[in-house]
């Protein structure tokens, strides 16, 4: 079976997540808790490079920072 998923931007999930994203007057925005499943499902099946990270933040994989290879360690 073939991964249709697309790469998604930064500006790509931000748009599809738009609709979720609440500010109120001098607060940081933020998406409520029972938006998350309904993200997850938008998001997820749709970008291959899309995670789910801590507190429910998405972030294209290629905006990780990239972790340091540990010394000792062979890599494949």
């Amino acid at each position: 079976m073939a991964d249709n998923r697309k790469k998604a931007s930064m500006s790509q999930v931000l748009a599809d997540i738009k609709p979720y994203i609440t500010k109120k007057f001098m607060a940081v925005p933020c998406i409520k808790e029972q938006d998350i499943q309904a993200i997850c499902q938008i998001l997820l099946p749709r970008y291959k490079n899309v995670q789910l990270i801590a507190k429910g933040v998405f972030v294209p994989v290629s905006s990780l920072p990239q972790r340091e290879p540990m010394k000792g360690v062979q890599t494949a």
